[in-house]
Formats: structure tokens, sequence, C-alpha cells
């Protein structure tokens, strides 16, 4: 077969990190992936589709891209194959997605905590709007998210995620959070968020990726927490 096939890709997280250092490192070109109750079907030595036997099991073509086009580190995305997600960099047309994009996805929490008004959103967006380090979350062709990281020297910083409401709930973000915490882990850096505490499905999900909490700043409802998840260290 012309790639390698990293089997129990979900349920046994110490193999991500070595599939990963290989193909960054180049002794495989690239990989596919599949979670317990996948697979990648053949007809000889050619790929034709990414099968699953339920509707959480995942496939993917892992492969070396860059996070930021600045930047010639290289980081690690996935291609999932089976949801048809991608990565692009941001460009100046994605503003009004981004600005609707927000507002359908956080802005009912920021509404909550500071009170949503169109303007003061729109001029905040267009101060803090990094399109280095932004990427948008693509899905069969169709923008649904934002993606903003931002990669030091011993640390990467996971500044947001937005999806579109039509398309939470299917694990798009958890995906590619994990890629990101395997990313960081290969390296041995920890990644660090911050969440406002009202947002709970958004702390729920980051606790149950492996964040912890290090601070709750703020008073209510203005408080954010403040975690990180740290790379696994060998007994």
């Amino acid at each position: 077969m012309p790639y390698a096939n990293g089997v129990h890709y979900d349920s046994e997280e110490q193999r991500r990190p070595p599939l990963h250092t290989l193909i960054s490192e180049r002794v495989l070109p690239a990989a596919y992936a599949t979670d317990d109750g996948a697979g990648v079907l053949y007809r000889g030595t050619d790929f034709v589709e990414a099968v699953a036997e339920n509707d959480t099991a995942g496939a993917y073509f892992v492969e070396t891209r860059g996070w930021h086009s600045d930047r010639d580190a290289t980081r690690y995305t996935e291609a999932l194959r089976m949801d048809g997600v991608r990565l692009r960099p941001a460009t100046a047309d994605d503003f009004e997605f981004f600005f609707d994009l927000h507002k359908r996805s956080l802005g009912p929490y920021v509404d909550q905590v500071w009170g949503w008004d169109d303007d003061d959103q729109r001029a905040y967006l267009e101060r803090n709007i990094a399109p280095e380090h932004t990427q948008v979350i693509v899905v069969d062709g169709v923008d649904i998210g934002r993606l903003n990281v931002e990669d030091h020297d011993d640390e990467v910083f996971l500044g947001l995620i937005e999806i579109t409401p039509d398309y939470q709930g299917r694990g798009i973000g958890a995906q590619l959070i994990q890629t990101l915490l395997d990313d960081a882990f290969a390296q041995d850096k920890r990644v660090r968020l911050n969440v406002l505490q009202v947002n709970t499905r958004a702390y729920q999900l980051y606790r149950r990726l492996g964040f912890t909490e290090v601070i709750r700043e703020g008073v209510a409802p203005e408080i954010r927490i403040r975690m990180q998840a740290q790379p696994p260290r060998l007994p």
C-alpha cells in the first residue's frame, strides 16, 4: 500500500504522537489513520473511500502542513476525509463571514456578559483579528468556522475556535483541538486557552480533552477561566 494506516486513532492516545513525528521527520510522507469502527477501502493500491460503522468513528489523512503561512516550521493538520473538513488561510475578504460567525456562535455569551452591540463588536473584530494566526474551517467546500492559533517557543495558544451553530455537535471542533494537542505534545509544548465561565459547553469540551483550570479571573458574569493542557510525561 502507498501509505501507512494508524489504527485505534481515537482509543490509544499513545499512537498519535509517534505517527505525527514520523511524518514530520519525513520518515513517512503521509499516512491514513482510523478510529475504532472505521477503515479505508483500497482497490489494488488505489484509495477509494473511508468507511465507518457509526457516526462517531473517523478516518483521516495525516500530512505535514503549516498552521501559519508566515512560519517555516512544520505543523500538523489533518484532512478529515470522512467529514470533508479542511483548513485554509484567512484573507481580508473573510471579515464579513467572521463577523456573522462570531455573532451566531459566541454572540449569546457576549450578550450575556457585556450586551451585544453590532458596531462595538465589529470595531472589536477589526482591532483584534490577526490573519497571520487565523485559519478558516471548511467543510465540503463551505466555510463553517474560524481557528486562531499562536505558536510560541514553549507553548501553543489556542486563541479562538468558532463553529457556526449548524455544524456544532458533529465533533469537528474536538477533532481540530485534539490534532492541535497532539502536535504541541509531540514538540513537548503545553497548550493554553481562555474561556468565559458562561460558556459552559466549551468549558466541558476542554475538560473532556484534558485541559485543567489554572486560574479564574474577573467578577461575575465577566469571569474568564484560564486553562492549559500539559504534554504527558514518561514515567
